[in-house]
């Protein structure tokens, strides 16, 4: 994982991280919503499988957890329902810009995207936290027996 480290002369430098734990505390760099400025925030890494990494961080005396999408952005399949909502030719995810690419010829479908774009994000994100409490559920009932 690259970072950025706060050096002794007040600089930041490129770093890597090599070796991740879950409950490990760390600084991200992340942003409340599309509005707001980026900015570096405390967070506690909660859980990881792959490149998929929730964290939990606090800010304002409240907890607020996010997702990385980039995994299941990756899947096409998980553009199929939003595609067809917007009527896009293709829609998949490019990872060099963290981007989610959509190919149309229409303008309306540029319409359609803008206005159902953090629906769709919102949606990924449920379907992840499902999975993931389902999972924990599953863990729990397994340690019961």
């Amino acid at each position: 994982v690259t970072v950025e480290i706060l050096g002794s002369n007040g600089a930041f430098d490129k770093g890597f991280i090599k070796d991740v734990h879950e409950d490990s505390l760390t600084v991200v760099y992340s942003r409340a919503n599309d509005q707001e400025p980026c900015g570096w925030w405390l967070a506690k890494l909660r859980m990881m499988k792959g490149q998929f990494y929730v964290i939990e961080y606090a800010a304002c005396e409240a907890t607020y957890n996010e997702m990385d999408l980039r995994e299941t952005c990756a899947s096409e399949n998980a553009h199929k329902a939003f595609k067809k909502a917007v009527g896009a030719g293709r829609i998949f995810y490019h990872p060099e810009t963290t981007q989610l690419m959509i190919l149309s010829a229409s303008e309306a479908t540029v319409k359609r995207v803008n206005i159902l774009s953090d629906v769709h994000l919102w949606s990924i994100r449920t379907k992840l936290m499902l999975m993931s409490r389902n999972e924990e559920a599953t863990k729990h009932l397994e340690c019961t027996k």
